[in-house]
């Protein structure tokens, strides 16, 4: 894919990943746009990348995206829409908690890219070779026990994913789907976490490189060998994961 002269949307674009990629889209010529909750950070980001435009939207509200979407639309469109906002929690599916963990885990994660998705289609298939692209994690192919209804709603991602690509195929040509899978990433979510980590330079870089080649899906350092460990030695892989205490 050419990335020169387009224009991209990054969802969750304040902070993590979403921050780092960009200086990378910008540095491939790219015009990006990005949405947060937060309006100081996105004046924060703003100051630092002035050529970008920002929007303030909560992406689990339906009223929020269809002014997004309108915004955008009114603006020029995009060429590639990146899924990159995402909520992680450490905690025990025995707490009373879990179930308001898991419900905004799945309203961040997984429903809100399904929502932005169906809006923003029609719009992308009217244009040449675009792209869209998912941050989804290594542990939706085997759950990580301490963070187990996000491990669920990247699981939920995946799968959507694999449909999505399938149907497309199908009905848009034109349109790229794209699974960016990392290991766990040095943000300040994952701050408190006791595994390695990979930098979140390393996958940004490695994202314009899957866009550059077409690839459906980027494994990230070490989630390629993880994914095959888990394919072939399940139980293995499982232990790896999960320390006998699950809770962090």
């Amino acid at each position: 894919m050419q990335l020169n002269g387009k224009t991209i949307l990054i969802i969750g674009g304040s902070s993590g990943i979403g921050l780092e990629s960009i200086k990378h889209f910008l540095a491939e010529g790219m015009k990006v746009i990005i949405c947060g909750r937060d309006g100081l950070k996105l004046q924060q980001v703003k100051s630092k990348f002035p050529s970008i435009a920002t929007i303030s939207c909560d992406i689990t509200k339906s009223e929020d995206v269809s002014l997004m979407h309108q915004l955008v639309v009114t603006s020029g469109g995009i060429d590639v829409l990146y899924h990159n906002a995402g909520v992680v929690n450490v905690h025990s599916l025995a707490e009373l908690t879990a179930i308001a963990f898991a419900t905004s885990e799945m309203e961040t994660n997984y429903l809100a890219a399904v929502r932005l998705t169906s809006l923003f289609l029609p719009e992308l298939g009217k244009r040449n070779e675009v792209a869209l692209v998912f941050t989804s994690s290594a542990v939706a192919y085997l759950p990580a026990a301490f963070v187990p209804t996000y491990s669920a709603s990247k699981a939920a991602l995946h799968s959507y994913v694999l449909s999505l690509r399938y149907q497309l195929s199908a009905l848009h040509k034109n349109i790229h789907v794209i699974e960016l899978i990392p290991p766990t990433v040095d943000t300040e979510a994952t701050k408190s976490f006791t595994s390695k980590k990979v930098s979140v330079e390393r996958v940004a870089k490695d994202l314009i490189n899957g866009l550059k080649n077409n690839r459906s899906t980027v494994h990230v350092s070490i989630a390629k060998p993880f994914y095959y460990l888990h394919r072939f030695f399940p139980s293995l892989a499982f232990s790896i994961v999960n320390p006998k205490n699950p809770i962090r």
